[in-house]
């Protein structure tokens, strides 16, 4: 159950057979994460109407059996079975609507400020019972974990951008300063450099070699997406900077399988959502060495 703080434009889904229609939603509650909530086809042809149309112009929404997705970054999204209430009447909904009466300022700057994209709000660091051991994702194979590493850097050279394209990050083979047709979503689009790095995160247990894109690949390399792009145009090798800056650092990250025709690099069979650096989580002493001892 959360408030719908903003409707954003709908989206037409193009694909094989009939364009879908889908809408994303802006929601809270009390836990002070915004989120996007997606309509997907008959739920926002039903109750989309109802939404734009409610007395409240932030009103309450109940989503029921609805899934998490980690496309680009946290969020909900409905599916055949899923269930949505809209303007229910509830003592719930009177104390939900109260708490957002009271801290409307704080998520109106939230929304300005786009928090419902930025994985540092929507996932914060865990305490070390959430992480699982790298061997454990390996053989269990679940759809999303968190993890606690020392990077090695995976010395196959590599681009540090790629081109894809703007809506759906697919990979494009071809380099275009013309509109494209976008062999997956099928959008006339104009492609854009993404940034990406691949590393390998090592615990006592295993490895294995994970994709970082993005904001959180700029975070971790520490240049933007544009200054890695003219870089690499330039044939700016950084293989000695990102030697000093990434190399033995340990990391705490969330991570999910990579779709294989989203992954720009085929041996990266995992990508990183967010990562944290050890200093901006934990104090030395608290800092479990025997869970990261590589050398056993």
């Amino acid at each position: 159950m959360g408030v719908i703080l903003h409707a954003l434009p709908n989206n037409i889904v193009r694909g094989q057979g009939t364009p879908r229609v889908a809408r994303d939603y802006v929601i809270a509650n009390q836990d002070m994460k915004p989120l996007v909530l997606t309509l997907q086809d008959e739920f926002e042809e039903n109750y989309g109407p109802a939404i734009a149309a409610a007395e409240d112009p932030f009103p309450i929404i109940i989503a029921i059996r609805i899934k998490a997705t980690t496309n680009h970054y946290l969020s909900l999204s409905t599916h055949p079975s899923s269930v949505i209430l809209v303007a229910p009447t509830a003592q719930q909904t009177i104390n939900l609507k109260s708490w957002h009466h009271s801290h409307a300022d704080i998520l109106a700057r939230m929304l300005n400020e786009s928090s419902y994209t930025n994985p540092r709000i929507l996932l914060p660091p865990v305490n070390h019972n959430r992480i699982t051991h790298i061997a454990s994702v390996l053989q269990q194979k679940p759809m999303t974990a968190w993890i606690q590493g020392v990077v090695e850097l995976d010395y196959v050279h590599h681009n540090l951008t790629y081109i894809a394209c703007p809506l759906c990050y697919y990979p494009s083979k071809i380099a275009s300063n013309l509109p494209v047709t976008c062999q997956h979503c099928h959008s006339n689009v104009d492609l854009v450099p993404r940034a990406l790095i691949a590393i390998l995160l090592i615990d006592r247990t295993g490895s294995l070699c994970a994709i970082d894109m993005d904001i959180e690949a700029e975070k971790l390399i520490q240049y933007s997406t544009l200054e890695l792009y003219h870089l690499q145009q330039e044939g700016v090798d950084l293989a000695q900077y990102l030697a000093h800056t990434l190399q033995g650092k340990l990391l705490m990250c969330y991570i999910k399988p990579s779709p294989s025709k989203f992954r720009p690099m085929k041996r990266a069979a995992y990508e990183i959502i967010t990562s944290y650096s050890v200093d901006e989580v934990f104090n030395a002493e608290n800092i479990n060495m025997n869970n990261l001892n590589i050398n056993d």
